[in-house]
């Protein structure tokens, strides 16, 4: 981390607050705040509050705050809860706009500049992005916002147009003008699980001028193990009537304004979502857990009009037809025959997966044997060339040693000619000197 310069950070007049509530989450926290930290747009307040965690987070966040001035630590006198925590950044916030950040989840790299460009040029009230979600193994699509998000820019969004976006039900995705939060005091239901989905609705039915960005800004966390966040764990009591509570809440906010529009929208979401995985969740018929349940969600599923469940699939159905019914047996029976077809389903694919890499790898093995043989043909046809040229160089080797012979005999014969020669020239001189005297 490099100490931010101070003049690209103005203490009184930040442009960006972010507001982290935080409580047990060391795992993951130095990676959320370095998502904030390594932002290209510097001028931030980010507003950091603990309640009461339990675990080293906040020693991490003291070695943040100590090289880093514009993260502010807001202490809770105990435990309050997220609701609460961002009520209180909201109040105390000094920026321009305000993004919320859970303490596990993390932002992509520029976004905080984009959104700003964006939100700037359009005076929008806010602004939505899509979300991934993700593990420490892999990425994936957030169902909610592959429905919700339309892939193309929308300006001055209208949810009564688009009332998709009701399955949109974070508060973390959104990009807020401070003074539009401030003005309309805006707050999350505190003590409540799942209080991001009553702040959204509100936020979209407020007559605000609302921008959707369909990039890929904000990083949803799944948790895996033991440290499961609190709404993904779906097998509780509490979560059940806090989802049931807040759901409640959103039915009575939009009945009877303009926006009971959007009623049949949320039925179905209610239907293929929220008490489905309830409802998928009975298992070994845990008397209170299913006690719970229906003493919290059967009241609301009996004012969903049939229209909406026609819009289900055939197993959601038989599903809610048994546990209308009563017949949790059988519903335990069905969501097990649906693992075991998910199970078999994913093991089919791998199968499948396989059967192309090994169709793959047979493709590699005929390619790599018609290279063998053409290498073979080559090679037998190198090795015939070889032996011509072979004999090809026995015959010359004969030929020259034939003509070497022949130089040699040659050469004999030279030289007893020329001695002939010399012998005869002598000769005959001297028998010319002996006639001359």
């Amino acid at each position: 981390m490099n100490m931010v310069k101070k003049e690209i950070y103005d203490e009184e007049n930040p442009l960006i607050s972010i507001i982290i509530p935080i409580f047990n989450t060391e795992e993951y926290l130095k990676e959320c705040l370095d998502s904030v930290l390594n932002q290209s747009l510097k001028n931030l307040e980010i507003i950091c509050i603990n309640d009461k965690t339990l675990d080293n987070s906040m020693k991490i966040l003291k070695e943040y705050s100590n090289i880093d001035d514009r993260i502010k630590i807001i202490e809770n006198e105990k435990n309050l809860g997220v609701s609460l925590s961002r009520n209180k950044g909201i109040d105390i916030s000094k920026g321009e706009y305000i993004i919320f950040l859970d303490s596990d989840d993390k932002l992509e790299y520029d976004s905080l500049t984009k959104l700003y460009n964006f939100s700037k040029k359009y005076d929008f009230d806010f602004v939505t992005t899509n979300v991934i979600r993700f593990n420490e193994k892999k990425k994936w699509t957030s169902i909610l916002h592959w429905i919700a998000i339309e892939n193309e820019v929308l300006i001055n969004a209208d949810i009564l147009e688009h009332p998709k976006l009701i399955f949109d039900t974070l508060s973390t995705n959104k990009f807020f003008k401070s003074s539009f939060l401030k003005v309309k005091n805006f707050k999350f239901e505190p003590e409540r699980i799942y209080e991001d989905i009553l702040f959204s609705i509100k936020a979209y039915c407020s007559d605000a001028k609302i921008g959707i960005c369909p990039n890929i800004y904000y990083h949803w966390r799944v948790r895996s193990g033991e440290n499961k966040s609190s709404t993904q764990n779906v097998y509780n009591e509490k979560n059940v009537m806090d989802r049931s509570y807040i759901i409640r809440k959103e039915i009575e906010f939009l009945e009877g304004t303009k926006y009971s529009k959007l009623l049949d929208e949320l039925y179905v979401k209610l239907l293929k979502i929220d008490f489905l995985q309830f409802i998928n969740e009975i298992r070994d018929l845990d008397e209170n857990y299913v006690k719970v349940l229906r003493g919290n969600i059967d009241p609301i599923l009996k004012e969903i009009p049939t229209e909406s469940f026609d819009k289900l699939d055939d197993i959601s159905k038989l599903k809610y037809d048994l546990y209308l019914n009563n017949d949790d047996s059988l519903i335990l029976l069905i969501n097990y025959l649906r693992e075991e077809y998910v199970r078999v389903k994913n093991l089919n694919e791998k199968i499948s997966t396989k059967d192309l890499e090994l169709n793959e790898l047979n493709k590699k093995i005929s390619l790599l044997e018609m290279e063998k043989e053409e290498i073979k043909k080559n090679f037998e046809k190198i090795s015939q060339e070889n032996n011509q040229m072979k004999e090809r160089v026995d015959e010359i080797n004969q030929i020259y040693e034939k003509q070497e012979k022949e130089m040699k005999r040659i050469k004999s014969t030279n030289g007893w000619i020329k001695y002939k020669k010399n012998n005869l020239y002598g000769r005959f001189l001297k028998k010319i000197n002996k006639r001359i005297k």
